[in-house]
């Protein structure tokens, strides 16, 4: 069942230009690719810029700092 679940994910992603281009990235392989689109979702209907894709889909770099208090 595993398999067959596997191969109709590969089958259904490949459908999408962007899964050819997210194969293309250092250490996203086939599967990881497939999630990625499931995270996306459609990227040509996201609204925000697409330097702001990352932080959208919730794979940013989230920088924080405290504030330094006087003692």
């Amino acid at each position: 069942m595993r398999q067959e679940v596997r191969r109709d994910l590969l089958a259904e992603s490949k459908k999408h230009k962007a899964w050819k281009r997210l194969c293309e990235i250092p250490s996203i392989g086939p599967i990881r690719a497939a999630v990625l689109l499931g995270i996306f979702g459609r990227p040509h209907t996201v609204s925000v810029p697409s330097d702001q894709l990352w932080t959208y889909s919730g794979l940013g770099i989230e920088v924080r700092s405290r504030p330094i208090t006087m003692l």
